[in-house]
């Protein structure tokens, strides 16, 4: 039996990424971003946000994700208990598009941060919110190991995705974004898209 090809490895993932609503002002309530890594993990409940609200929640199974949405952001922010991390704000001329690089040190085992994106053409306090809560610790390192352990080989990484894919779907989509993958598996990481109404 022939290995998946990474259309079909998308195939199978579809659905899986989920809109996050706009929060922020009135005119936020028809946008909505598609972040598709980390991917939400629609098992698992949201954290309470400051205002009391639930916020969506991805569990991050690498120490060092790539960030990625379907469609052109205006900012891009990572922040913990409000504190700007780290930020990236497109130009007059060039919004951010594509995957970003983990643009901090590595995640530690259950560490939280906010991840925050805007939208383009969405005004300045139009925000979605996600919260990132990082794998235990052992299993950060065992993902770190795994991805080492894949190399350059085009035929371990769509195996390692594939069995992903069944057991553990977001390790299967941060594997296919990650940027030691196959250039092939992360232009087809770009061809997932969102289904389904918005997350709050």
């Amino acid at each position: 039996m022939a290995p998946p090809t990474p259309l079909q490895i998308v195939r199978r993932l579809l659905g899986l990424p989920q809109r996050v609503a706009v929060g922020g002002s009135r005119s936020s309530s028809a946008q909505a971003v598609c972040l598709i890594s980390p991917a939400i993990t629609a098992s698992e409940p949201g954290l309470a946000a400051s205002d009391g609200s639930e916020r969506p929640l991805a569990l991050v199974p690498l120490p060092a994700p790539t960030l990625l949405a379907a469609g052109p952001l205006s900012e891009v922010r990572l922040e913990r208990d409000g504190v700007i991390l780290w930020r990236q704000l497109a130009s007059s001329t060039q919004p951010i598009t594509g995957p970003i690089p983990w643009p901090l040190a590595p995640l530690k085992g259950g560490e939280i941060l906010q991840l925050r994106l805007r939208p383009l053409g969405a005004s300045g306090a139009d925000l979605a919110t996600v919260s990132l809560k990082a794998a235990a610790s052992p299993d950060l390192q065992r993902a770190g190991d795994g991805i080492r352990a894949l190399g350059s080989s085009r035929e371990r990484w769509v195996q390692a995705i594939d069995q992903a894919a069944s057991t553990d779907p977001p390790l299967a989509v941060a594997l296919l974004a990650s940027p030691r993958a196959p250039a092939e598996l992360r232009t087809a990481a770009g061809k997932l898209q969102c289904t389904g109404a918005a997350r709050p």
